[in-house]
């Protein structure tokens, strides 16, 4: 009984492993922006990235921002531009 129950478990683990495989998320995510005008999309690792390569390319004062996380919730946020230290973005 012990020995059926151990091949039982190993079957369903290595079914597991596959789901995993196939449901696997990549580590880039994709931040939509939107300030009113246009629709851009950038890839990066962290919110803050992003932002910060976006903000860069725009002259917008506030601009909304959607993204999938990893465990497939989907946030939506509003945010002022620019973001960051004030004394640095002077220079």
């Amino acid at each position: 009984m012990f020995q059926r129950l151990q091949e039982y478990l190993s079957i369903i683990l290595t079914l597991c492993q596959v789901c995993a495989k196939l449901e696997y998320m990549p580590k880039m995510r994709t931040f939509k922006f939107d300030d009113g005008k246009e629709v851009k999309e950038i890839e990066a690792l962290s919110l803050k990235k992003a932002i910060r390569s976006f903000q860069g390319s725009s002259d917008a004062k506030m601009v909304t921002i959607e993204w999938i996380t990893k465990g497939g919730e989907e946030f939506v946020k509003t945010q002022k531009l620019p973001y960051g230290r004030k004394k640095k973005l002077g220079r």
